[in-house]
């Protein structure tokens, strides 16, 4: 009941994304909610929407992920053995500016991002509003991202290479993989840079939009 009051609270105070509640009284927002219908699915439409925006207002920006450790994106495991060696040869200033350009590449698609779920999420009609309201605190963004991933990954997709040569993702990796070829004269691990941001990003992203919406 608590969460469910306070959505209907909120959808009033923050204006409705979608269509916010008819209220009678807008200086007496509980005495409203008692005597309007309350739309569930713009109750929820409106929560997801406000996380949004505060997620774009926190990562949507260089070292928004990089310096927030709970979003930080690292470099992949399989790459553990090549970050070592380039340590261990004084070169792990070559690492670190490739976990920097991974990061950076994500950073650029946030706003992009959250641009694609603002426009889409008028459309949205979540399952069991009614459970999502007495559910978890993440249970909206758990929702929205079951109903929206597909096209959220293919839209971000197209996005990756371009956000990628922006940060110099590319160029950067081949210099890691250059330099620990020359000091191991063995092959550099095979590794997909585009489906890594693409996977980290995506991770990032809708944990941040948790994190808001438990806020």
């Amino acid at each position: 009941m608590i969460r469910l009051t306070a959505l209907a609270v909120a959808t009033s105070l923050f204006g409705g994304f979608v269509t916010p509640l008819a209220l009678a009284d807008k200086t007496s927002a509980t005495a409203a909610i008692a005597t309007e219908p309350f739309d569930q699915q713009a109750a929820l439409r409106d929560l997801a929407a406000v996380a949004v925006q505060r997620t774009m207002e926190k990562i949507g920006h260089p070292d928004g992920l990089y310096l927030t450790p709970a979003f930080h994106i690292r470099l992949p495991a399989k790459l553990d053995t090549a970050a070592n060696t380039l340590a261990a040869n004084y070169a792990s200033s070559l690492s670190t500016a490739l976990e920097l350009s991974l990061n950076r590449s994500a950073e650029a698609l946030v706003h992009p991002a959250a641009d694609y779920v603002l426009k889409i999420l008028p459309t949205v009609t979540f399952a069991d509003p009614e459970r999502l309201m007495r559910g978890p605190p993440d249970a909206v963004t758990a929702a929205l991202q079951k109903t929206i991933g597909p096209g959220f990954r293919k839209a971000m997709a197209a996005l990756v290479p371009a956000s990628a040569a922006q940060a110099d993702a590319p160029g950067t990796l081949q210099r890691v993989q250059s330099r620990y070829e020359d000091i191991t004269n063995t092959p550099f691990a095979d590794f997909d840079l585009n489906g890594y941001i693409l996977e980290s990003f995506t991770t990032a992203f809708f944990a941040s939009l948790a994190r808001e919406e438990q806020n």
